[in-house]
Parts: C-alpha cells; sequence; structure tokens
C-alpha cells in the first residue's frame, strides 16, 4: 500500500479469493493462496481479525505437519519472523515477494488500504501517522515527516505507542526535533478528534 501522500511506501496485500478453514495444523484464515516453489507447494494464508491488524503466513506443510512457517505481521509485503523451519528469513521473503508479485500481476491478490491514519501539515512539513495494532498484542505507531521543499523521507517508530519516538526507521537526525514534531501532529489530533488517548496510548482512529 502506499500512503496517500506518498510519506511511507507499504502495500498492504491480501484480499486473496476466500475461504475459511480449519484444521488440527492450521488455524482458522480467511484467505488461501497456494503456489508452487521449487517443487513444493506452499501456502500463503491471510487472517483478518475485526479489532486488530490483519496478518498473513507463509506454510509449507507435508500434510501432516508444518515444516515452515513464517508471519507478515502487518500484511505489509514483508515477512517478520521464522516460527518453525530451518530457512534463513532473506530466503523465505523471496519466496513470499516473488510470489505476491506474481498474483497481484494476474489479479489473484488485490490492494488492502490501511485505515489507521492522519495526515497533516504545517509550512514546512508533511506529516503521516498511523496505529497499528497487531493480533498478537503490539501496538505502536509509524510516524513520517517530509519536508516539503525537499525529496527526503524521514519514518519513526514509537515502539509503544506512548507518544515518545524510539528510534528512525527510515533516514536520521534530531530525535528531539522529530519528537517535537510528533508532539504537534498528536495535539492537533487529539483536538481534531482523529485520535485517541487510551490508557496512556495514542491511537489514529479510523479514516472515514
Amino acid at each position: 500500500m502506499k500512503l496517500s501522500l506518498g510519506l511511507i511506501t507499504i502495500v498492504f496485500l491480501l484480499g486473496l479469493n476466500s475461504c475459511s478453514s480449519s484444521s488440527e495444523i492450521f488455524e482458522d484464515y480467511s484467505s488461501l493462496l497456494i503456489f508452487s516453489h521449487e517443487g513444493k507447494d506452499y501456502k500463503i494464508m491471510g487472517f483478518s481479525p475485526e479489532e486488530t491488524q490483519g496478518y498473513n503466513l507463509l506454510i509449507l506443510d507435508d500434510g501432516n505437519d508444518i515444516l515452515i512457517k513464517c508471519i507478515d505481521k502487518q500484511q505489509d509485503g514483508i515477512l517478520d519472523e521464522v516460527i518453525i523451519g530451518d530457512i534463513s528469513l532473506d530466503k523465505a521473503n523471496k519466496i513470499y515477494k516473488d510470489e505476491i508479485l506474481t498474483a497481484v500481476s494476474n489479479g489473484t491478490i488485490t490492494q488492502k488500504y490501511f485505515e489507521n491514519y492522519y495526515i497533516t501539515s504545517n509550512k514546512k512539513n508533511m506529516f503521516e501517522l498511523r496505529t497499528y495494532v497487531l493480533a498478537d498484542g503490539d501496538i505502536y505507531n509509524i510516524f513520517a515527516v517530509k519536508p516539503i521543499n525537499d525529496d527526503v523521507t524521514y519514518i519513526l517508530r514509537d515502539l509503544l505507542a506512548d507518544g515518545s519516538l524510539d528510534y528512525f526507521e527510515e533516514g536520521e537526525g534530531d530525535l528531539k526535533l522529530f519528537q517535537s514534531f510528533y508532539d504537534e501532529v498528536m495535539q492537533k489530533g487529539i483536538h481534531n478528534e482523529k485520535i485517541l488517548v487510551l490508557k496512556g496510548t495514542y491511537h489514529v482512529k479510523k479514516w472515514q
């Protein structure tokens, strides 16, 4: 998914062929894509909880046991962790990304746009703030800053969504300066009823 202002370039994927199933080795899933890689049949399984961010699993099994299980925690087209199996994250991501690109090109997968974002600006910068509520319980914010007269985009993470930026994901600079931008955007968002404060955490409301 590309953000509305193009500040954070992430593709949120998995509008797969809809189905629902469960078995002894698979949890309930909402969508499924089966494909072959090097003679082995892999699955990409999509999960869409109502109250949290969806996630995808890359699965290789032998019919009885799971041999490889990797998770894309944000449905952003990038695997985050190898849960089961003797495979590197880099190799798993190559399999995953290659199949997603193939599926997008033939129409098997459709784009799913992110909803919890807030966009604003001042005289010098454009800002975008996103809240991620993951199915495993993690909550965090991603904050993007793009100077109006510059091509660079800075992306930072608030690991606990507690209002304190922790580090730069893209670009580098004075964290205190970007924290002041973050504070400005959050206060504006709260005033405009776009951001909620819940038990000490800051949540961007779904776009309506």
